[in-house]
């Protein structure tokens, strides 16, 4: 089967981990203990666990000189990475050791100091006490010229009793005899500066509670401060000799994820003779260009694509090989015949397991190594339950209708049967009816009320049941009668014409428009086919739940969701996931789901 060797070809491309990156033009640092870091700034799409394979380094090793990345990263913002023993030497910097100088002139550190109005590098290197040479060493492009609003990285002595304040590399340094001798609202005199970034969100009030100074304070040492706080500009804060600086959480990684193990566990051979098999092929095709995404991110990845079949042989198979055992997070399988063996390993080898097709996960209440995309049925009751007793719909006319031919066996009977019951416990009333002459409509326009929205449900899931009715509820829609029929998401193919129509999903129909161009783009570029564009578009979900796996696996590590009762992303092309759980034991299922309304034409 071609389009299968071509997925392989794909699998082997993906596997082989990016380059090193060449570290040594870099510009470095010391901190004020005397490590060496490069100073590196964060690119578009970066993410911490790429930083840190890139640098050699973990992750812990970059969150305890720059803490504040624990909030997330940003284009632009600078951080600093401790160099590695080994490392190459900065091709600026001479091989051989530098002069030798007394223990009192010592370097110890750095600050971050900002140019101000008229100033040159000859009186910023007076004012700190330093050589021009020094500056220039951390900030080659001072050289030819230095402009006002710039930030330059000034070494410090240990005879100025410069002091690391936090665990920032933005170190405080001792106001010269050239700055005011400030002091608080109340007289009491102020020591120190310290410079601040500007984050996102941040206001001179939090500011000002964050160093415990005034913000009348921050103001008079601001002189140029614009009323508007502009992010990623630098304050001049204020510090009193009893400031004590803030403390930062250490993010505790039990496993650190080198290279990212992923099993697919999906049914692909032709063989099978489902006519949704494409399906699993799109969806796989998308979560490799999630893959590869990462990976032009610094990410490495090991995949693993197993052919399940429909069986539950050939899942158990699977799951008897011995790399198995070593993945950080599973795929699959496609099929509720096959999850609860899926289920069992994952809980018995502690490995995250995403089963994206099935609402129906076997053992879920009590495996906390689950995740669960289609929300169950219960979950399902919940919610259209809510949205039909309560806002827009609190008064509208609910008509549960029992067509001809219908099996109490159906499963569209017992969800329509546990939709009613939940209505009525909301204190929604309803009516039931059974509509025995397709083409009478005097059989239902009797329940039918004016002033208020009709919604007409029937109570099964076999569209062949419903398919007579059509026409007549047409006929009613036509007559201007407020009405609308309830959907099952099977149906979404089959023409209901002027009739208005809504349905629950946890599926987006209006995508995003910039970031579907942005994804079809790299598809189109590794993949020589087309995905079906009919929603949903399996491939979507597969491209969305790979990123935001993959994203949990880089930030935290393979025990990402350990302790966790929440895990939510809104940055899907198609869906976004909030993944939640009932209580530590329990895995975790998809709450997210869109009410959609779609008008008759």
């Amino acid at each position: 089967m071609k389009l299968k060797l071509f997925f392989s070809a794909i699998v082997l491309t993906f596997a082989v981990n990016l380059a090193g990156q060449n570290l040594e033009n870099l510009p470095r640092a010391f901190t004020s203990t005397g490590t060496e870091c490069y100073v590196y700034t964060v690119q578009a799409k970066d993410g911490l666990y790429g930083i840190a394979k890139k640098f050699d380094v973990s992750q812990e090793d970059i969150i305890a000189l720059n803490p504040r990345v624990k909030d997330g990263l940003k284009a632009g913002q600078p951080l600093y990475i401790p160099v590695k023993q080994d490392a190459p030497a900065k091709k600026d910097t001479p091989q051989t050791p530098p002069p030798t100088v007394s223990t009192s002139d010592e370097y110890v550190g750095l600050v971050n100091y900002q140019v101000e109005a008229k100033q040159t590098l000859y009186s910023i290197a007076k004012r700190f006490g330093v050589n021009q040479e020094d500056i220039i060493k951390y900030n080659p492009q001072a050289k030819t010229t230095v402009k006002e609003g710039e930030i330059l990285r000034i070494p410090v002595r240990k005879q100025q009793n410069y002091e690391n304040s936090s665990s920032n590399p933005a170190l405080n340094y001792t106001p010269s005899k050239q700055e005011p001798n400030l002091t608080d609202i109340y007289g009491n005199p102020y020591s120190k500066y310290l410079t601040h970034t500007i984050q996102p969100k941040e206001t001179l009030y939090s500011i000002s509670k964050k160093y415990n100074v005034f913000v009348e304070d921050i103001v008079n040492a601001n002189p140029d401060l614009e009323s508007v706080l502009h992010v990623g500009e630098t304050l001049r804060i204020p510090i009193k000799t009893d400031y004590a600086p803030p403390t930062f959480e250490t993010l505790s990684i039990a496993k650190e994820v080198t290279t990212i193990r992923i099993a697919f566990l999906m049914p692909f051979s032709s063989g099978n003779l489902d006519m949704n098999n494409d399906r699993f092929l799109e969806f796989y095709s998308g979560a490799l260009i999630a893959i590869n995404k990462a990976k032009q991110n610094g990410a490495s990845f090991e995949i693993y694509t197993y052919d399940t079949n429909r069986n539950l042989e050939s899942v158990n198979a699977i799951l008897n090989k011995t790399e198995m055992k070593n993945v950080d997070f599973i795929v699959g399988p496609a099929y509720t015949n096959q999850v609860g063996a899926v289920a069992n390993f994952a809980k018995q080898n502690k490995i995250f397991t995403i089963v994206p097709f099935s609402s129906k996960v076997q053992g879920i209440a009590a495996n906390p190594y689950l995740f669960q995309f289609n929300p169950s049925t219960e979950t399902e009751i919940d919610f259209i339950s809510t949205k039909l007793s309560s806002g827009d719909l609190q008064n509208a006319n609910i008509i549960f209708i029992k067509p001809n031919n219908l099996d109490v066996g159906d499963e569209g009977y017992v969800w329509a049967t546990s939709l009613e019951n939940a209505l009525t416990k909301k204190g929604k009333y309803s009516e039931t009816t059974v509509w025995t002459t397709p083409a009478d409509n005097t059989e239902i326009q009797t329940l039918l009320r004016s002033g208020v929205k009709n919604i007409l449900i029937f109570m099964t899931d076999n569209y062949a049941n419903v398919q007579p009715y059509v026409a007549t509820i047409n006929t009613l829609s036509a007559a201007n009668i407020n009405l609308s029929l309830y959907i099952r998401y099977s149906w979404l193919n089959y023409n209901f014409k002027n009739t208005e129509t809504i349905y629950i999903s946890p599926f987006n129909n209006t995508l995003n428009t910039s970031d579907l161009n942005v994804y079809q783009k790299d598809f189109s570029k590794y993949f020589a086919w087309k995905p079906t564009t009919t929603n949903p578009r399996y491939d979507l979900l597969g491209y969305d739940l790979t990123n935001c796996f993959i994203n949990q696996l880089q930030t935290y590590g393979n025990v990402f969701a350990k302790d966790k009762k929440t895990i939510d992303y809104s940055a899907g092309v198609q869906s976004q996931f909030d993944f939640e759980r009932t209580n530590t034991n329990s895995g975790f299922e998809n709450q997210k789901i869109y009410f959609i309304n779609v008008s008759g034409k």
